[in-house]
């Protein structure tokens, strides 16, 4: 969380609140467009499948999501994150609600990127089967986001310590 602010040119500050063996509490800031807001989330983590997220506070009425990691041989790993977040207020929503979609879209990138540029000589190519859209139970925006990345035990351990937001 402390370094999302190299990789991730949206995140303005990153703070860890508490850390466990398995939970972290953080908050973030992002900033698109001249806008920034600020929300903390839980993230409570099963190494190394899975991590959960879910919002303490911020500008949402709801923003939960599930990252999962699946080893797939030597392909590398399958990282699947699966958010779902909907604005408390509505004008936040107009204002800040496609940034922070874009914002969700690209972290999948972000760290399988960094994972790359931190194994030198891997030569797994990145599998898009990303999906977007409305959430079909009608409760607001949903991202589901898929890709294949090398080495799965780094990259959930990457994520057990860094994915604090969304994340993110």
């Amino acid at each position: 969380v402390e370094r999302y602010r190299e990789f991730l040119p949206w995140v303005a500050g990153a703070e860890v609140h508490e850390r466990t063996g398995r939970d972290l509490q953080a908050s973030l800031t992002m900033e698109r467009a001249g806008i920034r807001q600020s929300f903390t989330t839980r993230n409570v983590m099963q190494r190394p499948g899975w991590m959960s997220l879910e919002l303490v506070n911020g500008p949402f009425k709801r923003l939960d999501g599930l990252w999962t990691f699946a080893a797939i041989g030597a392909a590398g790993t399958k990282v699947v994150l699966d958010m779902k977040f909907e604005f408390a207020n509505p004008v936040a929503s107009m204002l800040f609600g496609r940034a922070f979609e874009q914002s969700v879209g690209e972290l999948i990138d972000a760290f399988v990127a960094r994972e790359r540029e931190q194994q030198v000589g891997a030569d797994g190519a990145a599998v898009d089967e990303a999906a977007e859209g409305g959430d079909p139970a009608g409760d607001g925006p949903r991202h589901r986001d898929e890709r294949v990345a090398p080495g799965v035990e780094r990259l959930a351990a990457q994520a057990a310590q860094g994915f604090g937001h969304q994340g993110l």
